[in-house]
């Protein structure tokens, strides 16, 4: 028995394409927003596609036009606000795949031992829009890119989010910044790092005006040797 799945068989193309143009308008929510990537897929394209690629093909009219009327509707990406009326219908194509899923799982291995839910694996996401619709279908979702830009979008647009510890940690991470780079015994710090050869103290006399005391200033330069004789230079700003 062949495995020929709904993608392979048709699509509402038109209104997929008609939703996947609107996204270009679209600032507030959309993860095109998070950072900016280069060939950006659109969302209701790959949430048609992901859906498609997992249901199996319809045995008559009557079962792809209940998919086509499903995809119609949870292509719209006011659909995704858990307001909508029609939210819910994101559920049902969840359960679409899982059934899927299990039958094809049973027809290769007699019954359904496998995982529950489809794994979906994208090697080369880029900004992570296959990523996150199999993951909004209900998948079990891998994902990277050899870009470590295109890596970290991904994770920002796929990792759920948990604000108080967020927060916290990033409060942590400023008073362990502000700490470490506070100056404390600077000039001793520099020369140890430095040498003595490359590195200058100078005293800043209490200004007339001021009543603050007077302060430690340490200047240091890189020097470079030549190749050919032990003359070390220092580079000039042009």
């Amino acid at each position: 028995m062949t495995d020929r799945r709904l993608i392979e068989d048709s699509l509402p193309l038109a209104e997929i394409s008609v939703q996947s143009a609107r996204e270009k308008y679209i600032r507030k929510g959309h993860i095109s927003t998070l950072h900016l990537w280069w060939a950006r897929r659109p969302l209701a394209a790959c949430r048609a596609a992901v859906y498609a690629a997992l249901v199996d093909a319809p045995v008559d009219d009557e079962e792809r036009q209940r998919h086509h009327e499903l995809l119609k509707k949870i292509v719209d990406w006011d659909l995704l606000d858990p307001s909508h009326p029609d939210h819910g219908l994101l559920k049902v194509a969840q359960a679409n795949i899982a059934r899927s899923h299990a039958a094809r799982v049973a027809r290769r291995h007699g019954s359904h031992d496998g995982a529950d839910r489809p794994r979906v694996l994208d090697p080369f996401s880029g900004g992570g829009a296959i990523p996150l619709e199999a993951q909004r279908l209900g998948c079990e979702t891998y994902a990277n890119d050899l870009n470590p830009v295109a890596h970290v979008i991904e994770l920002g647009s796929i990792y759920t989010l948990n604000v108080s510890r967020k927060m916290s940690f990033v409060r942590e991470a400023a008073i362990s910044c502000r700490t470490s780079t506070r100056p404390r015994n600077l000039d001793s710090r520099l020369k140890s790092s430095v040498g003595p050869s490359g590195y200058k103290g100078a005293s800043i006399p209490r200004s007339a005006c001021s009543t603050r005391p007077a302060r430690k200033t340490a200047r240091f330069s890189v020097t470079f040797g030549c190749g050919r004789c032990i003359v070390r230079i220092r580079p000039v700003a042009s």
